[in-house]
């Protein structure tokens, strides 16, 4: 629909409303939602009136209160909270468009937090979308712990193997480390008992596509965890998915070690060349001779 300032305010006239002035010169005639916002003490009521004229999308009201929270500071509060956000009050008992949509990369990166996770929970109370998705597997990416968000999308959605393999295998990665809190533990947990396919393999579009499977990444970060996943018999083709190359960094006697059990279970295993990768790292080759003495 026309953002024309003509049509706009032939709208807002046939409603009552006073025209709104000439736009600025760089807007080229065309109402923008953040003119709207700054310059009208009534702005909601005619955002509101523009929504439901189809003048303005909800995804543009949206992505303007983005924009809001990017650039008002000291209004995180006003902004976040549900009962006096904006978007509530403008979109709040509108029919639908479809264009409420949170799906946006960047968006996400910067905003999945658990301080902006009332907006999130906004964004799904009001019928909008969420990549719930990506947003999963944010929230414990690029050093974020965000436990509140993690746990509201476990209570309110579902997800196939592949999403909770790949936010299991970051958990998994941060409880390597000896400074890992009980919440991301708790949060393994969760997805524990929701249920870890064992034998999923990562597609290309995986922040662990290199790793090729869930179950290889748990071999190089947690022995324990994976002697134990041993006892639910893994598939031989998802063992022959693991890339030893990068695996033998990771490696200690301990692998060796479960590697010989893998034998006596019947799995098949490169050691050849296992031990040939190893050779070639410095201060392996004693592991290097533990892996040869298995052939």
């Amino acid at each position: 629909m026309s953002k024309d300032i003509k049509h706009v305010n032939n709208i807002l006239t046939a409603h009552g409303y006073e025209p709104l002035p000439e736009p600025p010169a760089i807007l080229r005639g065309k109402v923008s939602i953040l003119n709207v916002w700054e310059e009208e003490e009534n702005a909601e009521e005619i955002l509101r009136l523009l929504v439901e004229n189809k003048v303005f999308t909800e995804g543009e009201i949206l992505n303007t209160l983005f924009f809001f929270i990017d650039n008002w500071e000291g209004e995180e509060e006003l902004l976040l909270n549900y009962e006096d956000c904006p978007l509530v009050r403008i979109l709040d008992g509108l029919e639908r468009d479809g264009t409420m949509i949170y799906n946006d990369s960047d968006h996400i990166h910067y905003y999945c937090y658990d301080a902006y996770g009332e907006l999130i929970e906004t964004i799904v109370k009001l019928g909008g979308e969420i990549d719930k998705n990506e947003l999963l597997d944010t929230c414990y990416a690029s050093g974020r712990y965000e436990d509140w968000i993690f746990n509201y999308l476990l209570d309110n959605f579902t997800f196939d193997k592949q999403v909770i393999a790949n936010s299991a295998a970051r958990l998994v990665r941060l409880m390597s480390y000896a400074s890992c809190s009980n919440e991301v533990k708790k949060s393994f947990q969760r997805l524990t008992v929701i249920g870890i396919d064992i034998n999923t393999y990562f597609d290309e579009n995986s922040t662990h596509s290199e790793d090729k499977c869930y179950l290889a990444i748990v071999f190089m970060y947690d022995i324990e965890l994976f002697k134990h996943y041993l006892n639910e018999i893994p598939e031989q083709s998802t063992i022959n998915q693991f890339a030893w190359k990068h695996i033998v960094y990771y490696m200690t006697e301990e692998h060796v070690a479960t590697l010989s059990r893998m034998l006596e279970m019947g799995y098949q295993l490169p050691l050849e060349e296992i031990a040939d990768y190893l050779a070639e790292r410095d201060k392996m080759f004693d592991i290097a001779a533990q892996v040869r003495a298995l052939i």
